[in-house]
């Protein structure tokens, strides 16, 4: 019987959402730091993580990220409608191999949106954060505050880098 060879395929593509300094509000591919900077700029503005986030994941070995740029319409800071908004773009066919979402520092309604999502879609995997700050673990209720999910895992703790 013969043999066949399987060709290798990405199988990890990471969406990240959120607030960026600027750029466009389609999905747009960057392969690294410098790129989401070309595009996007950098942190400018308390508690926007999205640029630092971008940043881990280059440093930690990610080699290709979408970002969604998320703005808010009209008010100070984006609704979960605006992440819904976002999200929706992340359905079309050309992202089909986006396996996990991410939007930084999400609120509770925003990371229903995005477990909701990675549910409708089969094949991806939200990771939701902690609310910053929290120290103890025994507090936390991912379950019943934002979703049960086998779609979706909860972070915690927040990472603190100089």
């Amino acid at each position: 019987m013969p043999s066949h060879t399987i060709a290798p395929v990405p199988t990890s593509l990471a969406a990240m959402l959120g607030e960026t300094e600027r750029g466009p509000l389609t999905p747009v591919i960057v392969t690294s730091l410098r790129e989401y900077q070309q595009q996007f700029g950098g942190p400018f503005a308390e508690g926007r993580y999205l640029p630092f986030s971008v940043e881990a994941f280059f440093a930690n070995g990610g080699t290709r990220a979408v970002v969604v740029r998320v703005a808010a319409r009209g008010t100070a800071a984006p609704t979960a409608e605006d992440f819904a908004t976002a999200l929706a773009t992340l359905e079309a066919d050309a992202w089909a191999d986006v396996s996990l979402v991410y939007a930084p520092n999400a609120t509770a309604d925003v990371a229903s949106a995005v477990i909701a999502h990675c549910e409708k879609m089969r094949y991806r995997f939200a990771v939701i954060d902690a609310p910053p700050g929290q120290a103890d673990p025994s507090l936390l209720r991912p379950r019943t505050h934002i979703a049960d999910s086998v779609d979706a895992a909860f972070y915690w703790p927040w990472m603190v880098v100089t």
